[in-house]
């Protein structure tokens, strides 16, 4: 689990100094949820969204939805429903494990990494009609207000860093070559 993983790498500290040197930070998964918002159940794609990344139990997200949203300051972007908040509902156990942790004391930053792609557009606020998965502005809004909701200005200025993931290539803008070659 996150949390024997945060205290082996406490632990570090005294039983392995130079090892532990050697952590900037701890990232407690690449691209969690990646293309969960493209898996419609329609070909090539044979699976759904259900199946890819189930929604959390309707009573557990409309708890964490009152928490996160009642966090926000006016002018926000108001994290939606959907299968999403599955992987942001771990994400903020993730940053609420290392907070507690000894590990932002001792100078280790969280790095927690998001792609665009966990989102399906049609759960994103006033989606884009034609927006690709790459360069979707709607879910980078969702995503600064879900961050501003899990961390705090002062941890974001010294330990929690958002990773956030986008692939140019898949954009409908690209085609793979350059102009003229």
């Amino acid at each position: 689990t996150l949390k024997s993983i945060v205290s082996w790498l406490e632990s570090l500290a005294v039983s392995d100094p130079a090892a532990f040197e050697g952590l900037r930070a701890l990232s407690p998964m690449n691209e969690p949820g990646h293309l969960a918002g493209l898996y419609d159940g329609d070909p090539p794609v044979r699976t759904d969204r259900e199946t890819y990344l189930p929604p959390l139990p309707s009573d557990v997200a409309k708890k964490y939805l009152a928490e996160v949203n009642g966090k926000l300051g006016k002018g926000r972007t108001a994290v939606p429903d959907g299968n999403h908040l599955r992987v942001l509902y771990w994400l903020n156990d993730a940053v609420e494990t290392f907070r507690k942790s000894k590990l932002p004391g001792l100078g280790k930053e969280l790095h927690v990494n998001i792609h665009e792609s966990l989102f399906a557009p049609d759960d994103l606020p006033d989606p884009t009609p034609d927006a690709d998965y790459g360069d979707n502005t709607n879910a980078m809004s969702v995503v600064g207000s879900w961050w501003r909701s899990a961390t705090r200005p002062d941890e974001r200025k010294t330990w929690a860093v958002l990773d956030v993931h986008h692939y140019h290539a898949w954009g409908t803008e690209c085609s793979g070559t350059v102009e003229g070659a």
